[in-house]
């Protein structure tokens, strides 16, 4: 998954074709278990055009796609 970003929050995505982020719903940071050498996930929750929700997560340089909702 690609995610394009502008100071560190979300404006385009690529998920079926490339998609503009209509609005930032929600971001949060989960730990990792510091204690294995695990670093943290940056997740966010964004609406793109035509109302699909995504919920997607930065893990170092990776972008991963963890839900659609819609």
């Amino acid at each position: 998954m690609e995610v394009e970003c502008r100071e560190g929050r979300p404006l385009w995505v690529r998920f079926r074709g490339k998609q503009p982020v209509v609005r930032l719903l929600d971001a949060w940071r989960v730990g990792g278990r510091w204690w294995l050498g695990e670093g943290g996930r940056d997740y966010f929750l964004l609406e793109v055009a035509g109302g699909l929700v995504l919920e997607v997560f930065r893990e170092g340089e990776r972008w991963v796609l963890s839900r659609v909702l819609d």
